[in-house]
């Protein structure tokens, strides 16, 4: 018979797991409208191309010892407050902004 010790510790893991994995399907969805709403700048029309799980990758990657190519209007600028801040639950820099949608660029157009 198993002891209730394994059997609390097998169920925490699992727990772990599935708790992680819902969280990675919540910033997802929350990058899926992003990308909806991003797709009608003209600068982001090839958007689609780009997978969410590219984009959720590279949020915490943006620092970058470059200078951002793109300058980003304030109405795509508030799209990526937005896509931080219910992600995050913090508006970012305007500078990290501006790396991730280099990222997205590069990926895009190359």
């Amino acid at each position: 018979m198993f002891s209730d010790e394994y059997d609390s510790d097998y169920e925490a893991d699992f727990d772990e797991e599935i708790i992680n994995e819902l969280e990675e399907n919540r910033k997802l969805s929350i990058i899926n409208n992003f990308k909806n709403y991003i797709v009608s700048e003209p600068e982001f029309y090839g958007i689609s191309n780009v997978s969410n799980f590219f984009i959720m990758e590279n949020l915490c990657n943006t620092h970058s010892d470059k200078k951002p190519k793109i300058k980003l209007t304030l109405q795509q600028l508030k799209l990526f407050d937005d896509l931080y801040m219910e992600i995050y639950g913090y508006v970012p820099h305007e500078k990290q902004c501006e790396n991730l949608a280099n990222f997205i660029y590069k990926k895009m157009y190359v």
